[in-house]
């Protein structure tokens, strides 16, 4: 048992790091850009430890950070357990991940998130890599660098790689990432496609192609957001008149705090845009509980959706950014469908 015990506590102890020297432990700045007014930034630079979630997740509490702040890393990254730790930490506080860095003139500029920070990138709820920064990944090595593993040792390493497949199954992220990093002495990093791919880059919101439904004895235009916790649905009800009903459902409740600013939005807005047309709030049906948002909205005798115009339905930046990338394949047969076979009560 002690030779066991002696090689998890080498494995949990495992560097995930692109360079042997050490770098500084990963620090948090918090920022609020005057360009996005709501928006809060959290610039985390260095190597990650096996603290740092606790260091991330006190921060948060102390300054009131929660669902729709951006996590943007910089950092070579550290130790494995410290980066899966905090890529859980990550995703409880409901954070976006991006990878960047704060320059001297206080803009975000490009940066790398490689090794143990790639596993704390993918807790991200919304993930985002900008062209030029780097996104990493590679095998994990011990301490005293590389030699040669008994069976029972063997035994433990594949242990391990599971609980890394589990957890990136469980972030949203293909788990052939684990197989790529695992395969890689060298550090290999993904392009564009790649990060596509294998949903390291990855908005939640984005929404599914339209199809057509059957709903009350009519039809309607329903789309379906890639993590399946929203649908826009698109009909007609038993009067004729055209609507669209948004319902957000939440996984994680939201806060006390969250439900009160959204209802706020709701108060002092009097429109909103629905592709590419201004849709009057005075006559639609809104409620924010902590377990779903909803909102029902009465459309124009003539309403056509334009595909490719833009949505932005529900956005209380202050309670976190909920942007909805509603797509357009096959929105127009789907909506003619809907508004010409009403519901029925």
């Amino acid at each position: 048992m002690r030779r066991f015990s002696s090689v998890l506590v080498g494995i949990f102890a495992a560097s995930c790091t692109i360079r042997a020297a050490a770098a500084a432990p990963m620090t948090f700045d918090v920022v609020e850009p005057s360009y996005c007014m709501g928006c809060t930034l959290v610039f985390a630079r260095g190597d990650i430890d096996s603290d740092t979630a606790e260091i991330l997740s006190a921060e948060a509490a102390r300054r009131g950070l929660g669902r729709g702040t951006v996590l943007v890393l910089d950092s070579p990254g550290g130790r494995l357990l410290g980066g899966l730790k905090l890529g859980r930490a990550i995703r409880r506080l409901g954070f976006d991940t991006r990878i960047g860095r704060l320059d001297e003139a206080g803009r975000q500029s490009d940066g790398i998130c490689a090794s143990a920070c790639a596993l704390a990138f993918i807790g991200g709820r919304r993930r985002d890599v900008s062209p030029g920064s780097r996104f990493g990944v590679h095998r994990f090595f011990f301490p005293g660098g590389t030699r040669t593993y008994d069976e029972d040792e063997l035994g433990l390493l594949q242990e391990l790689t599971g609980q890394l497949v589990n957890y990136a199954s469980s972030m949203g992220v293909d788990a052939r990432l684990v197989s790529l990093a695992t395969s890689k002495a060298d550090l290999a990093v993904l392009n564009p496609d790649e990060l596509r791919r294998l949903r390291v880059v990855w908005n939640p919101n984005t929404f599914s192609p339209w199809e057509v439904r059957t709903f009350m004895g009519g039809l309607a235009a329903v789309s379906r957001s890639a993590d399946g916790s929203a649908d826009l649905s698109l009909l007609c009800d038993e009067t004729g008149t055209r609507r669209a009903v948004l319902v957000h459902r939440f996984d994680a409740p939201l806060t006390g705090r969250e439900v009160e600013l959204y209802r706020r939005w709701f108060a002092s807005r009097r429109s909103v845009e629905l592709f590419g047309r201004e849709i009057q709030l005075a006559s639609a049906d809104f409620s924010a509980e902590p377990g779903e948002l909803y909102l029902a909205l009465r459309l124009p005798r003539d309403f056509q959706p334009r595909p490719g115009a833009s949505t932005k339905l529900v956005d209380a930046s202050s309670a976190g950014r909920i942007d909805y990338a509603t797509g357009g394949d096959n929105l127009l047969p789907a909506a003619h469908a809907a508004f010409r076979n009403c519901v029925v009560r």
